[in-house]
C-alpha cells in the first residue's frame, strides 16, 4: 500500500454483568457476572496482550474489573470513553422503557438514531466525544515503526465500539446502531500517516 502503520488500537468491551434485561449506561454501574469474569479471562488467553501495552478504560465499575481480570494496569482512565447516558431509562427494564418509545419511532429507523432518552445522551454527542478521544490516540501515540511498540488498549462499551468503528468505516447512524459488539471481545483498528483508518477485526 506503500503506507507505513503509525498506530494500533484494541477496543475491548467489558465482560457480560449482573443486570440482564436492564438498560444501564452510566448512571448505572453494574459489577460484572460471574459469567463475566469467564468470559474476559478466556479473553486474555486468547489475546496477546502484555504489561506493555498503554491501556485507557472508560471510569465504570465493569471496565475497572475487566482490566484487573486481564492483568492490565491503565495508564488513564477517560470519561469519554464512558457508555451512552441513558437518562431516565437507567435502572428500567428494556421491555418497559421500550413501551415509552413512540409507535412511529419504533418503526423508523431513522427517527430512533435520532431518538433521545428522556434526560439523556444524544447519540450525536456519544459520536462526537469517542471520536475525539479516537484521534486523539491515534494522533498521540503514532509511531515510524508501531511493530517495535506496544499497541494502545481501551477497555471500554458496546456503545463507543460502535462508534468507533462508525467512524473507522464512515457509517451513519442508522448503519452503526445494527452493529453488535459481543462482552468480552476485541476490536482491532490502525491509523495511517495520511490520518486514515483501516478496520482490522471486528468482535474477535
Amino acid at each position: 500500500m506503500g503506507r507505513s502503520l503509525v498506530t494500533r488500537i484494541i477496543l475491548i468491551r467489558h465482560g457480560a454483568v449482573d443486570a440482564v434485561g436492564t438498560a444501564y449506561g452510566q448512571r448505572v454501574d453494574p459489577a460484572l457476572s460471574d459469567h463475566g469474569r469467564v468470559e474476559v479471562s478466556r479473553l486474555r488467553e486468547r489475546t496477546e496482550l502484555d504489561g506493555s501495552a498503554i491501556v485507557v478504560r472508560s471510569p465504570a465499575l465493569r471496565t475497572s474489573q475487566s482490566s484487573e481480570l486481564l492483568d492490565l494496569v491503565p495508564d488513564e482512565v477517560d470519561a469519554r470513553w464512558a457508555e451512552r447516558d441513558l437518562g431516565a431509562w437507567e435502572g428500567r427494564l428494556w421491555k418497559d422503557v421500550w413501551t415509552d418509545v413512540p409507535k412511529d419511532v419504533q418503526v423508523d429507523p431513522t427517527a430512533f438514531a435520532a431518538f433521545t432518552p428522556p434526560d439523556g445522551e444524544p447519540l450525536t454527542d456519544l459520536r462526537s466525544r469517542v471520536t475525539d478521544a479516537l484521534e486523539g490516540l491515534g494522533r498521540e501515540h503514532s509511531r515510524e515503526d508501531p511493530a517495535a511498540h506496544p499497541p494502545v488498549v481501551v477497555i471500554c462499551h458496546g456503545g463507543p465500539i460502535r462508534c468507533a468503528v462508525a467512524h473507522v468505516l464512515g457509517l451513519d447512524d442508522v448503519t452503526m446502531l445494527r452493529l453488535r459488539v459481543a462482552t468480552a471481545t476485541s476490536t482491532s483498528m490502525t491509523r495511517w500517516p495520511d490520518g486514515s483508518w483501516t478496520l482490522e477485526g471486528l468482535g474477535a
